[in-house]
């Protein structure tokens, strides 16, 4: 007797163990996959665990902050302290948009030259994360800053 076996290309969505416990907290949240946006908020899932937003309701407050302070850009956000465990973050900047112009800052304790770390008063899950980009670096006629977050291999 003829058989016919087929064998069907399958993909698995990486979640992050971290991800998936902040995602609980959201009963409502039914797509839970780390590129979902089901607040049309234009934050993807993956980037509000990080910064410890909603999946469910519009925070753009969520969002990290750009200054000038003695001239040198700084980049401050608030993040989910767990989520460097399971995620990769990384802080881009460039002179340009060019796709291929982007230097990467990455986001670690160990990083302290550009990046600094500490606790946030009252809250011991968030952390508050500062990168500050020198003024000979950033003082250019357009400086462009990006948080870029990936699910640690």
């Amino acid at each position: 007797e003829d058989s016919l076996t087929a064998i069907a290309g399958i993909t698995f969505d990486v979640i992050p163990p971290g991800f998936y416990t902040w995602a609980l907290d959201f009963p409502e949240f039914s797509d839970v996959s780390v590129d979902s946006d089901p607040d049309n908020d234009g934050i993807v899932a993956l980037l509000e665990y990080v910064l410890n937003g909603s999946p469910t309701a519009n925070d753009k407050a969520i969002l990290p902050q750009a200054t000038i302070e003695n001239g040198n850009f700084v980049f401050d956000f608030h993040r989910l302290a767990s989520s460097s465990f399971d995620t990769e973050q990384v802080f881009q900047y460039s002179t340009s948009l060019d796709a291929n112009n982007w230097t990467d800052v990455p986001i670690t304790a160990a990083n302290t030259g550009q990046v600094s770390l500490s606790p946030v008063a009252g809250n011991d899950k968030l952390e508050a994360v500062s990168i500050t980009i020198d003024a000979a670096i950033s003082n250019q006629n357009e400086f462009f800053g990006r948080l870029k977050v990936s699910v640690a291999e």
